[in-house]
This record gives structure tokens, sequence and C-alpha cells, in this order.
């Protein structure tokens, strides 16, 4: 998944310096917003985990691109809009490694498989670390732009990756009914973190790189 050009400037970015002028290493968590989390009426309720979790994908993508394209004057725009992605995009990891990520490492019979989630556990770390400095950056600054631009171009690639690559790989590892119970266990967790607002972030993150299972 992490390309080798890709993942190198990855860990580059880790080990810069952001300007403490205009942008914090860790900041207040935005205020929980519900645009990223309205039910499509036009869909059908249930899905499964593979259909909630490029739902979400799809809703990212598009806000991150918004966020990413605000000038320094749009200062309201960025607010509402870190503040529906923000925790969007933090709970949308936590489900994927408390729920999805186990579930495929017990199905998992490669090494490719194996090698695949620990990809998919390293980019996340790459996008918490760029998301943390995103939301710890002033509104108004060109480094908020910077960063969201950043974050924009981590999501999308790991989105990508895992649609093209992991996704149909866990098809065929878990049959449909697998899938409908994990979506209905990650929708369910989904809700609760959302009401409850206590949502794993950046600090405590390097506790769940390691995958559940391993192949021998």
């Amino acid at each position: 998944m992490i390309r080798s050009v890709f993942l190198g400037w990855d860990l580059a970015f880790v080990g810069t310096s952001v300007s403490r002028s205009s942008c914090r290493t860790s900041g207040t968590a935005p205020a929980l917003g519900e645009g990223m989390t309205k039910s499509d009426p036009s869909k059908k309720p249930a899905k499964d985990a593979l259909s909630l979790l490029t739902q979400e994908h799809t809703e990212a993508r598009e806000a991150l691109e918004k966020l990413s394209e605000s000038t320094e004057r749009a200062v309201v725009t960025r607010k509402e809009t870190l503040a529906e992605v923000g925790p969007a995009l933090w709970i949308h990891m936590q489900i994927e490694e408390d729920i999805f990520y186990p579930a495929f490492e017990r199905a998992m019979k490669k090494h490719d498989d194996e090698v695949m989630s620990l990809e998919a556990r390293a980019e996340h770390q790459a996008a918490k670390t760029a998301l943390a400095r995103l939301e710890g950056c002033e509104l108004d600054s060109t480094e908020f732009r910077a960063m969201a631009k950043v974050v924009n171009d981590l999501v999308h690639h790991h989105a990508s990756e895992e649609e093209k690559e992991m996704f149909p790989r866990a098809r065929k590892l878990m049959n449909q009914e697998e899938l409908a119970e994990l979506g209905a266990q990650m929708a369910a967790a989904k809700e609760k973190l959302l009401a409850s607002g206590k949502f794993r972030r950046a600090e405590n993150a390097t506790a769940h790189i390691h995958p559940a299972a391993t192949i021998s």
C-alpha cells in the first residue's frame, strides 16, 4: 500500500517542526458536528462493514477537499468543516482498528494479507499525526491550509488503497453474514462514540499499531 517514496515522505513529515506562532502540536478537540453522521434516507439503513467504511471514505474525501481549498479568510467555513471531519476521521480510524482490522487479521490466510494489515495501520499513524497538527493550527493561518492538504492527500491515498486492495480481499476472506455483523458492530460503536465524544486521539494512538493476529 505505502509506496517507498510515499512512506519516506510520511516519515520525513512526522519529524518536521511546525511554527508555534500558527500551529500547535496539540489542541482542544473541535465540537462534534453532525454533517458527517446523518444517514442518507435514500439508502438502506443496514450496511455491511465494507459499504459502511466506503461511504465514510466518500464523505471524508468531500469534506477534506473543501477544507484544503479554503482560504485564510474562510475562518467560519474552516471551523465548521473541521468540527465535522475531525471527529469523523478519529472515529472512523478507531472503529477500523478496534473492529474491522482485527476481524480481517483473524481471517487472513497469506503473508500478503498480514502485510496489507500492517501497512493500513501504519498509514493510520501518519494520518493521525497530520490530523492532530491540523487541529492545532490557527484557523486563519497559511499553515492550516498546508496541513489540510497533507491530511487530504494521506486520507485519499489510504482510502483508495483500502477500496482497491483490502476490501476486495476481505470479501473473499469473510462471508456476507460476517461482514453484515461487523457492519452492525461498527455502526453501534460509531453511534456510541459520537454520543459520548470520548473517541481515541493521537496522543495515545501508538498503543494500537500491532495486529490482532499474524501468519506463522
